[in-house]
C-alpha cells in the first residue's frame, strides 16, 4: 500500500485546549446558575466529531422532561412517572441545559477553538479515508481499520480532559462531587459504562449502573408493548 496511513494531527494540543475550555465552560455554567444542583455533567461529541458541547441537568429539569413526554406520547403514560424519569435521566439530548433547553450559546463560544481543531481533524481523516478507499477498491472495513483508531483517540482525549478538570474540582462548585455523574457521549450512542467507571468515584459509578439498568428495563417494557 502506497498511501500514507497516518495523519498529522496534534492530539496533545487538542487535549490542552479542551482542558482549558471545558474548565471555563463548566465553571461558568455553575456560577451562572448558583442555585442549581446538577446531577449530570456531560461532554457531547457530535456524530461526525466536528464539534463538542457541554450538557447538564437537574432533578427539576428531569421532572419537566418526564411530564412533557408522558403528556405528549401515550406510550410513556403506560409506565410510572418514576420509570419515565429513569429512562431520560442520562439522556443529554433532553437535558434542561443543552441545545433545546437553556440558551447555551455563551458556553458553546468558549469551545470554538476546540471545534476548529476538531474540524481540522475530520478533514485530515476524511482525506485519509478517501485515499485508502481508492487503494483498497472501496473496501470500507479494510480502510476503517486505519481510520477508526483515530476517532477512538479523540474520545480518549475528551475523556482525559474531563478527568483533569474533575481533579481540579470544577464540578464541585454548587454541590458535592458524589451527587453528579460525569459522562462523555459520542453522537446518540448509549452511555458507555466503562467511560462512566473511569470518570467517576466508585459510589457514583455504582449508582449510575443501577440507573442505567433501570432505564434499559423501562425501555424494553415500553417498546415491547408497541
Amino acid at each position: 500500500m502506497s498511501t500514507k496511513n497516518e495523519i498529522d494531527f496534534d492530539f496533545d494540543a487538542l487535549e490542552a485546549e479542551l482542558y482549558s475550555a471545558l474548565a471555563k465552560a463548566f465553571t461558568s455554567l455553575q456560577l451562572d446558575f448558583p442555585d442549581e444542583n446538577f446531577y449530570n455533567f456531560t461532554l457531547s461529541v457530535s456524530p461526525s466529531m466536528v464539534y463538542v458541547a457541554i450538557a447538564a441537568n437537574t432533578e427539576d429539569g428531569l421532572n419537566s422532561t418526564a411530564k412533557y413526554f408522558r403528556e405528549k406520547y401515550p406510550k410513556y403514560a403506560e409506565v410510572s412517572f418514576d420509570d419515565v424519569k429513569a429512562l431520560f435521566r442520562h439522556e443529554f439530548g433532553d437535558f434542561a441545559y443543552f441545545a433545546h433547553g437553556q440558551d447555551m450559546s455563551a458556553y458553546d463560544a468558549m469551545l470554538k477553538r476546540a471545534d476548529e481543531m476538531l474540524s481540522n481533524f475530520v478533514e485530515e481523516t476524511d482525506v485519509l479515508l478517501d485515499n485508502l478507499l481508492e487503494e483498497l477498491n472501496d473496501d470500507f472495513d479494510a480502510a476503517w481499520k486505519f481510520v477508526g483508531p483515530y476517532h477512538d483517540r479523540i474520545l480518549k482525549v475528551c475523556e482525559r480532559a474531563m478527568k483533569r478538570i474533575d481533579e481540579d474540582k470544577v464540578f464541585e462548585l454548587n454541590s458535592r462531587r458524589d451527587t453528579a455523574t460525569l459522562l462523555v457521549r459520542h453522537g446518540d450512542s448509549e452511555p458507555d459504562p466503562e467511560i462512566a467507571r473511569r470518570l467517576n468515584p466508585e459510589s457514583v459509578y455504582t449508582r449510575f449502573l443501577k440507573e442505567y439498568d433501570h432505564a434499559q428495563t423501562v425501555q424494553k417494557r415500553i417498546y415491547s408493548s408497541q
